[in-house]
C-alpha cells in the first residue's frame, strides 16, 4: 500500500479510529471500589455528625483568618532585593 497513492489514480481512505472512545465502562472500575466509597462515607458521615471536630475546624479556620488580618504571618526569603547585581562581561 503506498501512502500517497502513486501506484494508482484511485484515492486510498485511510480510516482512523481511537482504540478507547474514552467512556467510562464497567470494567474500569476496582472490584472493591463500592467498598470503598462506603468507607468514606460513614467517616464523612461521623465528621458531620461530631460536633467536637466541627468547633476545632471553626477555631482553626478562625485563628487562620485572624493570622492573615493581623499580619503574624512570617514569609521566609531566600533571595536579597536589595543587593546589587553583578554583571558578567
Amino acid at each position: 500500500m503506498d501512502p500517497w497513492g502513486s501506484a494508482g489514480n484511485e484515492p486510498t481512505v485511510v480510516e482512523s479510529r481511537f482504540e478507547d472512545n474514552f467512556v467510562p465502562s464497567v470494567r474500569d472500575t476496582l472490584p472493591d471500589s463500592d467498598q470503598y466509597l462506603a468507607t468514606l462515607e460513614k467517616r464523612l458521615r461521623d465528621i458531620k455528625n461530631d460536633p467536637d471536630f466541627l468547633k476545632q475546624l471553626r477555631a482553626k479556620r478562625e485563628a487562620c483568618l485572624q493570622n492573615l488580618l493581623n499580619g503574624e504571618t512570617q514569609f521566609e526569603r531566600d533571595d536579597d532585593l536589595d543587593a546589587p547585581v553583578n554583571n558578567s562581561p
